[in-house]
């Protein structure tokens, strides 16, 4: 009898330990925390796009056909923009007498996102972009787009010197904009003399240049090449830990809540002044999936796409319907298969780029433990959080190259690429059947 109940005890001692680590460690729910994507495209072409999937663009007509999407806003120079049709919304030129400080924003269960002067906004949410107009010439302009705790300096294609020569003159300007997290140099041009006096003169702690460039080192410090054209930053240089085990439940394998939002809008204070600056090289060619990849993303997409359509048409009330039956209410599965895909792969993603956090937004197992992160959410609104998942998720699918896709991935305590791609397209089809059974339901609500 002793050597039987032996194992029980091991398990259950290890069942406890499991429970600790996972309410022990932090989970990471503070915006500022979020990884934001800059990426070059051909031609000059730059987007800034962030977790909660709002994309801003400088210069993308020339590479408008290849970008995955159309940018909720595009910034240009020159006069007040006329209201014709031709010029589709998501276009602003920065007029010449206004004021230079403006904010994007979307709020919960907005469907479009909102421009306007900084000034004049009225209580912005945490996933605010706010845009400073800091330095213009021609029609080039310097931009600092902040937001998730980033700062990042868009230099509107202009030459290193010339923008040194801009910010040089205007010691209040450079003492604002010391230690930008990141600025982005586009110019067809190489200038390593001003590179480097342009780095002294704000101690970025990072700097992007062109891959085209060609340049191994800048000063003392080798520059990092990146051979796709995408790049995480955040606010943080040293990315939190895990935030729970990922360690699959009894009833699943996988599952997830949803991208989280980003930063206070209010002004963003300078970062503290960094050790040290990278320079990265940064090429203006998309990451390409093996087939065998793109193949279990397209299904796993799909079986997303499918599951958003069912919550979409739904209201905050019917997300809500709790069943008599002591099941789970719509929002859970919303909720549960966005928090559990956001977990598992923003740990594999971590493990390669530690600027990307492990992120946690996983609910309660459990019916009665069970509390709604967002109650006021619409059905349309879970669908856009699945859906800012799905882009994070492919966003940084880079960080798979090169990983055996039946290997156990780095950062990950039990899944394979492969593994882990086929658990998410399931775990979408099985929990949206869930939902569509509860319709059913007697007490369904009607609206």
């Amino acid at each position: 009898m002793r050597h039987n109940r032996f194992p029980l005890f091991a398990l259950a001692l290890a069942l406890i330990s499991l429970f600790s680590l996972t309410c022990g460690l932090p989970r990471l729910n503070a915006d500022e925390g979020h990884a934001v994507a800059i990426r070059y495209w051909p031609g000059q072409a730059v987007t800034v796009e962030t977790m909660w999937e709002l994309h801003v663009g400088f210069r993308n007509d020339y590479a408008k056909g290849i970008l995955p999407r159309l940018p909720d806003l595009e910034l240009a120079t020159g006069t007040q923009r006329s209201n014709s049709a031709a010029i589709p919304d998501r276009y602003f030129v920065w007029p010449g007498e206004d004021g230079n400080q403006y904010m994007l924003d979307r709020k919960p269960n907005e469907a479009r996102p909102d421009w306007t002067r900084a000034a004049e906004t009225v209580n912005p949410s945490t996933n605010a972009i706010r845009f400073s107009l800091i330095r213009r010439a021609g029609d080039a302009m310097m931009t600092l787009v902040s937001v998730d705790g980033v700062r990042i300096l868009e230099t509107g294609g202009m030459p290193t010197g010339q923008i040194l020569e801009l910010l040089k003159s205007d010691e209040a300007q450079v003492k604002a904009l010391a230690g930008v997290d990141a600025i982005l140099l586009t110019a067809t041009e190489q200038d390593v003399e001003s590179l480097m006096a342009l780095t002294a003169l704000l101690n970025p702690r990072m700097v992007v240049i062109p891959a085209a460039w060609q340049i191994e080192q800048v000063g003392e410090s080798a520059v990092r090449n990146v051979p796709h054209n995408t790049l995480a930053v955040s606010a943080s240089a040293a990315a939190p830990a895990e935030s729970a085990s990922g360690a699959p439940s009894e009833q699943e394998s996988a599952e997830g809540s949803g991208a989280a939002p980003a930063t206070q809008a209010a002004e963003i204070p300078a970062a503290a002044k960094p050790a040290a600056t990278t320079f990265v090289a940064l090429a203006d060619v998309p990451y390409q999936m093996s087939e065998e990849l793109a193949g279990l993303y397209a299904r796993k997409e799909t079986a997303c796409k499918n599951s958003r359509e069912v919550f979409a048409k739904l209201s905050a009330q019917q997300m809500s319907f709790r069943p008599d039956d002591g099941t789970h209410t719509p929002r859970w599965n919303a909720e549960h298969m966005m928090g559990r895909e956001l977990l598992f792969f923003s740990q594999i993603f971590h493990a390669a780029d530690p600027a990307i956090p492990v992120i946690d937004l996983n609910p309660q197992q459990m019916p009665d433990e069970y509390v709604a992160a967002h109650d006021e959410w619409s059905g349309a609104e879970e669908s856009r959080q699945m859906l800012r998942v799905e882009a994070f998720t492919r966003r940084f699918a880079h960080l798979l190259d090169g990983q055996d896709l039946d290997t156990k991935a780095r950062g990950s305590r039990f899944w394979t690429p492969r593994a882990l791609l086929k658990q998410m397209e399931r775990h979408y089809n099985e929990h949206s059947a869930n939902v569509v059974k509860k319709m059913a339901l007697s007490g369904w609500p009607e609206k």
